[in-house]
């Protein structure tokens, strides 16, 4: 037992030591988990090529591409971005991504009242349904996407104010929801920056949900 317990703490103190400190075009840094890496254009020809070796094709069943970060909204040429996406070395990226976002909008979080969550949870949940119906439009259509792997309809499963970001943000505010893929999930926490409000999306396929939720509130804990 006492070596278990040793080998955990080692675990722990080696993460701590190898976690890489990178600056995102959001306005700060975060400190990255070994194992993941924020798309930039320095890396995105490494990222496709990681794909690429491990035989991963997206759901056409074609390599990944620039193109297919750019459908994704994580397109690193943009400079005036703003959304920055953090992907595992070894989960598929279509079906596993984390996602900083800053709006920048100068708005601030409203205070933990019921009234705010229930009209919180309303928007996001609309908002969720709008893009699934922008994402089954005429574009993608044309570019062959089978519409039989999108969800029909987007359900919320949970909502409510948290405590989870403490003591790095003192408000903040968490959701699930059906992914716009089937058999995936669409976890979102929002918190307050001095540029407005901001947000830290994952979006996970069953069986990584808990490793990427895990990952993305330590990255988000960690903004500096």
């Amino acid at each position: 037992m006492k070596k278990i317990i040793l080998i955990l703490i080692l675990q722990l103190f080696c993460s701590q030591i190898f976690a890489e400190e990178v600056k995102t075009r959001l306005g700060y840094s975060v400190k990255l988990p070994t194992g993941y890496t924020m798309a930039t254009n320095e890396n995105l020809n490494g990222l496709i090529d990681n794909y690429k070796e491990k035989k991963m094709v997206d759901f056409l069943g074609n390599n990944f591409s620039a193109n297919f970060f750019e459908l994704l909204q994580c397109n690193p040429s943009n400079e005036l971005a703003s959304q920055e996406c953090i992907f595992s070395d070894d989960l598929h990226p279509q079906y596993n991504v984390i996602m900083l976002v800053a709006m920048k909008d100068g708005i601030k979080m409203p205070p933990n009242t019921d009234a705010n969550n229930n009209f919180m949870c309303e928007i996001e949940h609309q908002v969720f349904i709008a893009i699934l119906d922008i994402m089954k439009g005429d574009e993608l259509k044309a570019m062959g996407y089978d519409f039989s792997k999108f969800n029909e309809d987007i359900l919320q499963h949970s909502c409510y104010f948290t405590d989870t970001l403490k003591p790095k943000f003192n408000i903040s505010h968490y959701s699930v929801h059906d992914g716009f893929l089937k058999d995936m999930l669409l976890f979102k926490y929002s918190y307050q920056l001095p540029s407005g409000n901001a947000a830290t999306m994952v979006q996970c396929s069953l069986e990584n949900c808990i490793q990427l939720l895990k990952e993305g509130a330590k990255i988000t804990k960690s903004i500096n």
